[in-house]
């Protein structure tokens, strides 16, 4: 079976997720993820898409995200 990569914006809460892709708009963009921990490989939980930014925790920190952000972000749900 494979499986697709999806937009961490369309992502269900509570999943353990890998990052496999990310499409940052320019430098800034991309040093911002990285500075917050958001590279290729780390895993990352959806922890609320209530309306507005979406919260995400990556290494044991909580992170607010723009949907704009969070649709350049490609995620894979992490099997065992």
């Amino acid at each position: 079976m494979v499986y697709m990569p999806f937009p961490l914006s369309e992502a269900p809460e509570n999943v353990p997720l890998r990052i496999v892709e990310i499409r940052a708009r320019g430098r800034g963009q991309a040093r911002r993820l990285l500075e917050i921990g958001l590279t290729p490989s780390a895993v990352v939980r959806v922890v609320s898409k209530a309306p507005g930014p979406i919260i995400v925790e990556v290494r044991g920190a909580r992170f607010a995200l723009g949907r704009g952000h969070a649709r350049r972000i490609l995620v894979d749900v992490v099997r065992e």
